[in-house]
This record gives C-alpha cells, structure tokens and sequence, in this order.
C-alpha cells in the first residue's frame, strides 16, 4: 500500500458523485489521515430526482435525498479517520448529502475533528438540529448554508460543545438579528476570529430597543480580529454598523487588534483604528477591478446638501413596503442578482483613502504663538487625521493569503478548487526552477541543464 501514513492530499479537486472512484476508496483506508475536502456533486439518479419543497417560492428546487447504498458508501469513507482534523465540504447546485441525519452521523465517527467548512449544503442535509449536534470544534465556517436559521445559531452559541469554538465565519447565512448577534459573542468566550458577510443587515427586535441605551450592546472580551461587511448598504450607515461601532467605541472589544470593514461609507470604523499616513496601496489608483463592482461612498463631512438617512430607519422591522432586503434572497447557489457577494477591497481602499486625504484639510489642533506681553504672534493648525490616537485597533482592509480583492479578501471553500497560485493568467510571472543555481565563471554546464523546469506559478497552500 502506497503512502501509508498520508497525512494530507492537496492540490488535487476530485469531484464526487457517489459512484466509485479509486482515490476515494485508497484515501478512506489512510488512517492517520487528517485533512479531507469533499466537493460534491449530483449524482445521475438525483440529477433525474428532484423534488419540490418550500424553497420552490425562492427559485430553488431542492434536490431528492440519497439512495440507501450511496448514504451507507459516503459514511464507511470516514470510518477509519478517526485523526481527521479538518473536514471540508462544498455541494455543488443540485447535489446534496441528505437525509439530514447523515452528517450528524459522519461527524460520529471523526473524534479529532476541529475544523468544519461547509459550504451550500442544501436545507434538507444540513439544519438547526445538526447544528446543534456538532461535536466540539475550534473552527466552523458556513458558507450560503440556507437551512439553519438566527435561533439555531443562538442556541448554538449557548451550548457546552461550542465554548471551544476559536474562529467563527458566517457568509451569507441566515443571522437576522442583533439580539442574536450578541447572544453569540456574549457565549462564545474562547472566539478570537469572527466574520459575518450578507447582503442584509441584522436588526434590533422591538422588545429590546431599551438596550440600545445601554454600552456596548455587542461585547467580547476574546475576539482579536473582526471582518463585518454587509453588502446591501453601499452608500449609506446600517443601524448595525452603527451599533457595533458604538460597542467598540465603549470598550466592547478589549482584545480586538485587526477589524476589516470594507463596507464603511461614513468610514465610522476607520475612525476607531490608530491613524495611519496611507491606506491604499501604490498601484490601486492605476488599477482596473477585474470584475465591475460598485464603490463603497464615502463621506467628506458630516454634512450634506441631501438629508441623512437615519440608522434607526432600519433598527427595527417594518411593515411598509420599504424593508431590508431579504434574508433569504442571497442565498441561492450563484448569490444575489441585486447585491456582490462581497465588498471589493480595492475599492474599499480608495474610499478609505479618500477619507484620510479629505481629512488632511481638516486640522484637529489649533497652535497659538503668544508672546510675553500676551499677544498673539502666530497661529497656525496641524494634526488631520483619521483615527483614534491611543488605539489597538488596526484598519485592515488586505485580502488574507491566497484570496483576492474581488472575494472580499477571505478565503472560500470554493477557493481550494483554483490554481492555488500556479497559474500564469493575466501575465503573472513563474518559477524556472533556477533560483538556486550558481552563475558566472564556477558554474558548469551540466549544472546549468540540471537547474530547470517548464514555469508555473508558486503554489500557496491555503487556510480556510
């Protein structure tokens, strides 16, 4: 048996389709396996099975539920890892991994597992109650994961299993409301990463508006680093961008050292961070975005020939015609049709340094020259800025190693299906192979033919 102690296979994306595939079958006999991603696909009977559910009123069809010999195939696959650590799945559209009770059962027989990805896993495979029943992890990441909802994930949050919990990321995942929200932060004491990305901001229940009262709303004494971005308010304050500011503002986040907000029109998080000389980097104002995207605003003063629209205006659920956008919208397989996916940082960084420039003109001190006989010599101002001198806090706007501008800086499971770096598109430079060859006069010719290869890109390994 070949590499009998394989610890991680990467590189390779294997689709599978629940028939069988030999790499599948060697790699579900390597017991000291530790890593595993699974990109599923539908297979040919779901692909002639589908079924209607209530998803039907959203555009969606929910795909049929396994065959009694495909759900016992993919559950054997995991009997022998009992080392597995980290598990990734993404479904693609139409396949699914239901019954529901199947992952719940697979996540059994993994007892050293601590880091979860899912990804667009259809309603019917994955919902509150296998949310419920996860073992204890330290990283759990649900990308458009449609079947569990705000209460599942504040019960969630309350439960033992999920002290543990280091690093929490939440992309377009149903989270409707800030009550919840600070459940979740409150409960979680071991968190030191969280993200939350949606097209919709959470909203403040009407119970609770009294708390609004009470500083900092939205607390953790652990978390370190916080990306929030809420796509659907390009050009204008959310109420829970405003809250969550505020919290910090109040000392709510006494550990926090790295916050990401691409989304910040009236740059109410950038003025939270140490000030920095510049923001952008020296070729964004000479780039071109890759894919269109819309430019987050940015405010130069605070007011306006138009009439600022009140963050309250969407504190709290309405019944007129004017809401928020819907939570279950975005969430179909290829994203939302009115909102990106996410925020790009390019932009976000000329709109953060637009702010600091617009700054500048705006001095925070004003110096006096007084003479002895107390008349004025001189007076002149210094100090614009943007920022809160004294603070821990850094503004962050770079997208994490191996992710992009365009992605809103975090990595996706769907990420760890690209190149991983070795692509040469769009006029990247490659490796020869020669890096560590010797040039000049001791060089010989055999060692110059030796030292080569075709040229590709660097690998980069990436981290979810």
């Amino acid at each position: 048996m070949a590499c009998p102690n394989l610890e991680s296979l990467t590189g390779l994306t294997t689709a599978y389709d629940h028939s069988f595939k030999k790499i599948f079958h060697a790699l579900s006999t390597r017991r000291n396996l530790k890593q595993m991603r699974w990109l599923v696909q539908a297979s040919p009977h779901q692909k002639h099975q589908r079924i209607h559910s209530r998803t039907q009123q959203l555009g969606l069809v929910m795909p049929g539920e396994l065959m009694r010999f495909q759900e016992t195939t993919f559950l054997n696959h995991h009997r022998n890892w009992s080392r597995l650590e980290t598990l990734t799945i993404h479904c693609s559209p139409g396949a699914t991994l239901a019954p529901e009770t199947l992952l719940t059962t697979t996540l059994k027989c993994l007892r050293s597992l601590k880091h979860l990805h899912l990804s667009n896993i259809p309603a019917n495979a994955f919902n509150d109650s296998n949310l419920l029943a996860l073992p204890p992890l330290q990283t759990l990441a649900l990308s458009s994961i449609t079947g569990i909802t705000t209460n599942g994930l504040s019960a969630f949050a309350t439960r033992a299993n999920s002290v543990s919990l280091r690093k929490l990321h939440l992309r377009h995942t149903p989270l409707t409301s800030l009550a919840a929200l600070a459940r979740i932060l409150s409960n979680l004491r071991s968190l030191t990463t969280f993200s939350l990305i949606q097209a919709f901001s959470p909203v403040m229940p009407e119970e609770d508006s009294f708390t609004l009262w009470m500083m900092p709303y939205l607390a953790s004494g652990s978390l370190k680093k916080l990306h929030w971005d809420i796509t659907a308010h390009a050009l204008s304050v959310n109420a829970a961008d405003d809250i969550l500011s505020r919290s910090i503002a109040a000392g709510g986040f006494p550990a926090l050292r790295a916050l990401r907000v691409p989304n910040d029109p009236d740059g109410l998080f950038q003025d939270l961070c140490y000030p920095v000389e510049r923001i952008d980097l020296h070729m964004d104002r000479f780039r071109t975005p890759e894919t269109p995207v819309e430019m987050p605003g940015f405010s130069l003063n605070s007011s306006s020939n138009t009439s600022p629209i009140s963050p309250t205006r969407y504190l709290f659920k309405s019944s007129s015609n004017t809401s928020l956008p819907s939570p279950r919208s975005p969430q179909s397989p290829n994203g939302s049709s009115r909102h990106p996916p996410a925020t790009n940082l390019h932009a976000s960084r000329l709109a953060a340094q637009a702010r600091l420039e617009a700054a500048h003109s705006r001095p925070r001190f004003t110096v006096n020259v007084i003479e002895e006989d107390g008349t004025t010599t001189e007076t002149f101002s210094m100090a614009g800025f943007i920022g809160t001198s004294g603070s821990q806090i850094k503004y962050h706007l770079l997208p994490d190693v191996g992710s992009t501008d365009e992605k809103g800086g975090l990595i996706d499971v769907r990420d760890l299906e690209g190149d991983s770096g070795e692509s040469l598109a769009g006029g990247r430079e490659g490796c020869l192979g020669r890096w560590n060859t010797r040039d000049g006069f001791m060089a010989d010719r055999k060692e110059k033919e030796r030292w080569w290869h075709t040229e590709r890109g660097r690998w980069t390994k990436l981290t979810l």
